[in-house]
Order: structure tokens, then sequence, then C-alpha cells
């Protein structure tokens, strides 16, 4: 019996989860900030969504743009792997702006950054990476508090006013969790 591509069947499903619970937990968090949501209206920035990316570089309303953060050579590099070109995620909205890269080649692999306004979104998301994953703390350069889920395919940190999470996914049973935190801490260096 091959037990490698259940765990890494369980595995992605438990990443899927948690980028999607990240993501449901952003919005709702995000709609209790009434000066956010008239900042959106008013710049038009939800059909910003539709076409991929504003002038700050996505749909989050003056967030960095997570698809600037890496590279195809970064993600070569961290995880020996090709990549195609960063594409902006449907779920990014005006709380949050989400980037995905996909393996180019035969490879199934995924890096995702994510990036929200205001640091009160890491208790938040380190409490839900616990409870699904387990966390432990980390240090990442340039980073005030940082974590890893206990997999290593999760790394959140706060970096300067945002929230940032960087994720690698791989169907290989290879420990990610030196790749993952090498991706952080490139991305971290860059959000600038």
């Amino acid at each position: 019996m091959n037990v490698a591509p259940r765990s890494a069947f369980w595995r992605l499903l438990a990443i899927f989860t948690m980028g999607l619970l990240t993501s449901l937990g952003t919005a709702a968090c995000s709609d209790s900030s009434s000066d956010s949501d008239d900042a959106s209206a008013d710049d038009g920035s939800s059909d910003d969504a539709e076409s991929g990316a504003d002038s700050d570089g996505g749909p989050g309303s003056g967030e960095p743009d997570p698809c600037s953060l890496l590279t195809t050579t970064d993600l070569q590099n961290a995880t020996g792997i090709g990549f195609g070109e960063g594409a902006f995620n449907d779920l990014s909205n005006d709380f949050q702006v989400i980037c995905d890269w996909r393996a180019s080649g035969s490879e199934l692999a995924t890096v995702q950054v994510l990036v929200t306004p205001g640091t009160d979104a890491l208790e938040n998301q380190r409490d839900s990476a616990s409870d699904a994953l387990g966390v432990v703390e980390v240090d990442v350069a340039g980073t005030e508090d940082a974590y890893q889920s206990e997999d290593g395919t999760i790394v959140g940190m706060d970096v300067g006013d945002s929230f940032l999470q960087v994720s690698y996914i791989s169907f290989s049973t290879e420990d990610v969790s030196e790749a993952t935190l090498d991706l952080a801490g490139i991305a971290a260096s860059n959000i600038g």
C-alpha cells in the first residue's frame, strides 16, 4: 500500500481548508472596519479585482502586490521545481490580496502569497493554523512575529503594517519546511 499520495492528499486538503478559513476569517474580521469599506466603495477596487490588478498591484486597496514578492527564479532556487508566473487568486478582495504560482512541469506543487492590511490578522491566522496543523514559532528576517505550521507548508508573519502568509504545497513526500521558510524570508524582504 502506497501511503505517500494519501498523506500528500490530506496535507493538500488541510492547506486548502486553511486557505479557505484564512480567506473567510480575514473577510469577516475586515467587515467590521467601516473605514476600509468606505475606501473600497470610493475607489472602485471591486472593478480592479475583475481585471487582476490595480496600480498598487492587486485587488486589495493599497496592499503590496503579492505577485511581485517572489520571482520564478526565487521559487526554482528554493524548491528545485520550475514554476509559471504568478496570478491573482479569485479569493483576492478589498481585504486580502493573494497570488498563486503553479509548477510548470510534471510536478504537482503550488506556492501562494497572501497579504492582508494591518497586523491584527496574525493572531487569528496563528490560532487557525494551530487548530488545523499545529504551529511553531520561527525567525524570519525583517519580521516582528512569525510562525510556521508543523508540517512546514505555511509561514505567517507580521511585516511592517501587513500580515504576510507564504504557503508551499507539494505532493512530494519531502519536508518542505526549509523551502517555505526561504520563500517567506524573500517575500518579507521584498514587501518594502
